[in-house]
């Protein structure tokens, strides 16, 4: 529908905090509140108590190698889960599926492939990974990420 938003807002709370409504929308409005954005000032002043915001931790995860267990292999978030900030999460998953396809063209035997596979992603996804939880917590600390 044209009246939902998905906002990405970043806060560090501690792990299993569950928020209610009420404070789900005092810390949202709190956040909003901080940006000076046009678009930002315009959505706080339109934001309604009864607007339904659903609060849900950013979480992120980089599996050291191997990815692989038997014939089983992490690939995607399971392997390498990234937070917002890039938008890299879908084509990371597509490009762990193309090269998974190259390595196990190219290989003999399936646990070459699945090594071959985690050499190859494994600097390319942790560069991601590490990139966009530094830009998380730069927003955080309220550094300008705008030119990141």
């Amino acid at each position: 529908p044209g009246d939902l938003i998905y906002v990405p807002a970043v806060v560090d709370l501690p792990a299993g905090t569950r928020l209610s409504e009420d404070d789900t929308f005092a810390l949202f409005t709190r956040l909003l509140d901080s940006y000076t954005a046009p678009a930002v000032v315009e959505l706080r002043r339109r934001l309604r108590r009864d607007a339904d915001l659903i609060a849900r931790p950013f979480e992120w995860i980089l599996v050291p190698a191997p990815w692989h267990r038997g014939r089983t292999l992490l690939v995607g978030d399971a392997a390498h889960a990234t937070t917002a900030h890039m938008g890299m999460g879908g084509g990371m998953a597509i490009e762990d599926a193309a090269v998974l396809a190259q390595c196990v063209r190219a290989a003999a035997e399936l646990p070459e492939a699945l090594d071959a596979f985690t050499r190859r992603r494994y600097p390319r996804v942790s560069t991601v990974v590490e990139t966009s939880v530094t830009l998380s917590r730069l927003e955080q600390e309220g550094a300008d990420t705008s030119e990141n």
